[in-house]
């Protein structure tokens, strides 16, 4: 019998580890723009077409190649950033494989222009990895690299991207988290010949470079609530107690500028604030810590998004008390600016309690059957008939016995099936003055990508300047919320859940209908109660709300004797 094991050629080699490292466009854009920074580049161009599947040209003035060098950068495991295996435990580079270059120029139309200064430099044209040319070239100090037609010889990933809307906002996302890693940079990203993001080089120290990085990438009201941090080797700004997400896509974490997903150090900083955010709120921050080479391992995962850290307790707790230190700072300047002496006004607390109270008061909900009737249904709907009110709950009466609905969990059940089911019962009510919403850049790039889905749901919602948008109507569950906090949590939902399934899309619809769900603290009228009572009984599940839990329960007369 013949062997059957046997040595890939260098063809099928490299595009396996394509398949490794370039997951998409933005996976394209990150590697080549990475390589420009370990050159030393203190500008960078990214231009892109078609979502960076017709084009993608990235061009620095870092500090180019030599001819040989140039074509030996298109060969696997090639690369100057590391000699021999101890050189991992020291990496201050952002890359060090040498699998980027050549995976992308196996399934891509590559060319590669650089030079070292003096006006001459060479160009290597790659086709599908084969080199077709290398040809001295009229070049300035530095590199460009163009690539086009990303995936044409692969037409089974092709098949599996996203679409070039979905890619063009993924790479907005990538340069973002880049720029806003090396503040020292300049970065510019030109979209289908339009210019996306400009972040220029304010002159000074890191921490001033880093505010105008945040104001440019991110916004300035995202920066008006952030406080400074700066603690050896942790710098940064952290959110003002007040200002906190439901989730941690506020929060971005640099280490050795690198980019990086860390639950630990998340953690720590959450912890940093003590009892100073609610529970189930994330605070938003970005941060950038600088250590050694060998106490971060970067070689955990291939697209590099992990790390480990050596000695991980000590940086966690370096982090925590970083945090906590800088908060304390800020209460320290309040005291010290506030009056020496404070009175204690009791008629603030009494508005408060008014205020409080009227919460507790009906307030329409979204109902399909809003008229008022005492009347028990006909016998072949077999509704349970409401009988009475009080704060989060509604008591009805069925054959059986009493049926004591969560209200709350009721609504979402009821806003969930309306969302699952399409624009089918979700009403929109215009507002009365629309609301202007402010939003960072990456932001307004998933409110472009989710507006038509905002729109199915019953939202009206218009562009109003770059990062600006106008909202005109809303779902009538949602007429009298915070909207512009709701908007910003649902598009949060909409970065978490990119390009979702249908799994994913059911929890973002849930986490939607919950937020719309009529407050616990509410006493419903008797007819919205019971058009929710029979909206519920119409739905699909009843008995639980979308995460699972118990809507009602019933009290028979068993049951009711059994405790007297």
């Amino acid at each position: 019998m013949g062997s059957v094991i046997r040595v890939l050629n260098d063809d099928v080699v490299n595009k396996i580890a394509a398949g490794e490292v370039v997951e998409n466009p933005a996976s394209v854009v990150k590697e080549l723009v990475e390589n420009s920074l370990d050159a030393g580049a203190g500008e960078i161009t990214i231009e892109i077409k078609g979502g960076g599947r017709q084009l993608i040209r990235v061009t620095d003035n870092g500090l180019g190649m030599s001819a040989d060098d140039a074509l030996l950068s298109v060969q696997r495991h090639a690369t100057s950033k590391i000699s021999d295996i101890d050189d991992l435990n020291h990496l201050n580079t952002m890359g060090f494989r040498g699998e980027a270059i050549a995976s992308i120029a196996s399934i891509s139309k590559f060319t590669l222009i650089t030079g070292q200064g003096g006006g001459s430099g060479t160009l290597v044209f790659v086709d599908g990895g084969k080199i077709v040319k290398q040809a001295p070239a009229a070049a300035s100090r530095g590199t460009s690299i163009e690539v086009r037609s990303l995936f044409f010889n692969v037409p089974v990933r092709k098949k599996f991207q996203k679409s070039p809307a979905h890619d063009s906002s993924e790479i907005f996302k990538a340069v973002s988290m880049m720029a806003l890693g090396n503040p020292g940079v300049r970065f510019q990203l030109v979209r289908d010949g339009k210019a996306a993001l400009t972040a220029s080089v304010l002159e000074g120290e890191f921490p001033d470079q880093l505010k105008e990085r945040i104001s440019t990438v991110l916004s300035g009201d995202f920066l008006k609530s952030c406080l400074p941090l700066q603690r050896s080797n942790v710098q940064g700004f952290i959110g003002n107690p007040s200002a906190t997400r439901h989730n941690r896509l506020g929060q971005y974490l640099f280490i050795n500028r690198r980019p990086v997903a860390s639950p630990q150090i998340s953690r720590a900083v959450r912890e940093g604030y003590g009892t100073t955010i609610p529970p189930q709120r994330y605070p938003v921050f970005v941060l950038h810590l600088t250590m050694p080479g060998f106490d971060v391992d970067v070689n955990v995962h291939p697209q590099k998004r992990e790390v480990r850290l050596r000695d991980e307790e000590t940086v966690i707790a370096h982090v925590r008390d970083a945090v906590s230190g800088a908060l304390r700072k800020k209460e320290s300047n309040i005291l010290t600016a506030a009056p020496r002496f404070a009175f204690y006004e009791p008629a603030q607390e009494e508005a408060y309690r008014v205020e409080e109270a009227a919460e507790v008061h009906s307030v329409p909900i979204e109902v399909n059957h809003p008229e008022f009737s005492f009347a028990p249904p006909t016998q072949e709907k077999a509704f349970p008939r409401v009988v009475y009110t009080i704060a989060g709950y509604i008591l009805a009466e069925d054959a059986d016995g009493v049926i004591i609905v969560d209200q709350r969990r009721a609504h979402h059940r009821v806003l969930f099936d309306r969302l699952l089911n399409g624009s089918h019962g979700c009403h929109s009510q215009n507002l009365l003055i629309p609301e202007r919403i402010q939003l960072t850049k990456i932001e307004a790039e998933a409110m472009r990508e989710g507006l038509p889905l905002l729109n199915k749901m019953g939202f009206e919602i218009r562009e109003f300047g770059p990062e600006a948008f106008v909202v005109e109507s809303v779902p009538q569950s949602f007429s009298n919320k915070d909207i512009p906090s709701m908007i910003k949590d649902i598009l949060e939902d909409f970065r978490e859940y990119s390009s979702p399934d249908d799994s994913q899309m059911q929890r973002l619809f849930a986490g939607i209908a919950k937020r719309g769900a009529v407050s616990s603290r509410v006493r419903l009228g008797q007819a919205e109660a019971e058009g929710l009572v029979r909206d519920l009984w119409r739905s699909s599940s009843p008995e639980q709300s979308p995460q699972g839990q118990k809507i009602w329960t019933l009290v028979t007369p068993e049951t009711i004797s059994g405790l007297i």
